[in-house]
């Protein structure tokens, strides 16, 4: 018996099936809806998020590859004047939940302060949100009273020179709400230097005798902002920027200079606090980035002595702080702009060539064998909103891979940009721009890229060996059909 011939029987089938594709009962105006959406959003996804970071000029340049994240800013939090009454209160913020407050409650749990309510160090809630006056002119006058008399072994104590204590602490971030709902996840801790520095009453008043006051004319004994590469702070109404050493040793001695001239007869100390955060660096992408937080508490003392001791008139607290960016993420632009465009022009390739497709399957069919050029485009333009689009958008992994790799190498300062703009920390609103909007979740969503790189991998771990169209894939329904 001679075989069949294959071509009739290609034939044949056709006929059988000839005008399942213009089934009214097969068209569903919902389903086509969903995939011009989804190819909608595929071919335009490098127009409406971009290829990548092209700069960071939002952020001043400090030196290449560093950026100011945030600040610099220099500003009062409280003055507590011994006559304070006890309607007289302050924020218990500045102490507890704010960042400049850390170098505070290390020093007071390092050295066990009582003085300090338990409440501002996280051993339980405190009852009120505010602190009274008269306990938190104890609070600073017990800080700066242990810096002066602490443990010798634990200081820097050079000839003459301010006293000095250095230790390391950890801290944890929790302000969004998944910090709360999955912290074993995602509360976030790092490490931090923090600093006190003591200037004694002599050393302030022999810098008065001579010269203006400066924290860093000791250098065996100098406050971190004196050295290290901190951004530079705007001095005058024109925004030119002074290095935040002579900033902040200018604003101290200015404002050392006005309780001086105050008090006149009075004893004067100060103490200064100072932290800086290790580099918050990125571990999981090919680019570089770090943060790093800085900042820098000052505790201005006037006291009153005579022979029966000493008795405090007033404590002023200032605060100065800011952030910086290290990347060098704009470095790596022709890598993942590269990429993405690679794996978008790979997506319209495919899309056409899906098309296409329909297209010449229809031209064989009897019914469209003589029909113009146009009725067999509609044809095929309705068998392909017919289609599964998930089998064109995730069918191959070439794009998938492509998008995933950029995704990994500008993420983490690109989620950093993100933050910046749901901001409130300069103007205390956030303008909403709808527009601005869609381009941020277009972006946010890049990560889908990486759940479909996953996916990819279970199938092809899953179909690698034994395998067959009828068995399909684990958690991923419809897998079957779409492969036979």
């Amino acid at each position: 018996m001679a075989p069949p011939d294959a071509t009739a029987t290609q034939a044949r089938w056709r006929r059988a099936r000839a005008g399942v594709w213009d089934d009214p009962r097969r068209f569903s105006w919902l389903r086509c809806l969903i995939v011009v959406a989804t190819y909608t959003l595929l071919c335009s996804d490098v127009l409406r998020s971009g290829v990548g970071l092209r700069s960071l000029d939002q952020f001043p340049t400090l030196q290449p590859n560093l950026y100011l994240a945030f600040g610099p800013w220099g500003y009062p939090v409280n003055t507590v004047w011994a006559n304070s009454t006890d309607d007289d209160t302050a924020a218990e913020w500045a102490y507890k939940f704010d960042s400049t407050s850390i170098a505070w409650r290390a020093c007071t749990q390092h050295w066990n302060l009582t003085s300090w309510p338990s409440c501002l160090l996280y051993n339980g809630t405190c009852p009120s949100p505010t602190i009274p006056a008269v306990t938190l002119l104890r609070m600073m006058d017990d800080l700066i009273t242990h810096a002066a008399s602490a443990d010798g072994s634990l200081l820097s104590r050079a000839r003459d020179a301010p006293s000095m204590f250095v230790l390391r602490a950890r801290y944890k971030i929790q302000d969004r709400v998944h910090d709360h709902v999955f912290p074993q996840w995602f509360l976030w801790s790092g490490m931090t230097t923090v600093q006190a520095t003591y200037y004694a009453p002599n050393q302030i008043a022999a810098s008065k005798a001579s010269r203006p006051f400066d924290p860093c004319a000791w250098v065996d004994s100098q406050p971190q902002y004196c050295f290290g590469p901190w951004p530079s702070f705007p001095h005058d109404i024109s925004g030119a920027l002074m290095p935040a050493s002579s900033y902040i040793s200018t604003d101290i001695a200015r404002r050392l200079q006005t309780w001086q001239e105050q008090f006149p007869t009075s004893i004067i100390d100060l103490l200064i606090l100072s932290q800086s955060s290790d580099p918050d660096a990125s571990r999981d992408s090919a680019s570089y980035t770090s943060t790093t937080i800085f900042d820098v508490s000052t505790i201005i003392r006037v006291r009153t002595c005579d022979s029966g001791g000493c008795r405090t008139l007033v404590m002023d607290d200032h605060r100065y702080e800011g952030g910086e960016y290290s990347t060098d993420v704009i470095e790596w632009l022709p890598v993942a702009s590269s990429l993405r465009w690679s794996a978008q022009v790979y997506f319209l390739v495919r899309l056409v060539g899906a098309y296409v497709g329909c297209f010449i399957a229809r031209r064989q069919e009897d019914t469209y064998v003589d029909a113009n050029v146009l009725k067999v485009g509609v044809a095929a333009l309705r068998t392909m909103m017919q289609l599964p689009c998930q089998s064109v958008v995730w069918g191959s992994p070439i794009p998938v891979v492509f998008y995933a790799l950029a995704h990994t190498i500008d993420a983490p300062m690109v989620y950093r940009v993100l933050y910046e703009k749901f901001s409130t920390m300069e103007g205390g609103e956030v303008a909403f721009n709808m527009w601005q909007a869609g381009w941020l979740c277009a972006i946010q969503m890049r990560n889908i890229w990486l759940l479909g790189l996953a996916a990819q991998v279970i199938v092809w771990f899953q179909t690698s060996k034994s395998w067959s169209s009828g068995r399909g894939v684990a958690q991923f329904p419809l897998f079957t059909g779409l492969r036979r």
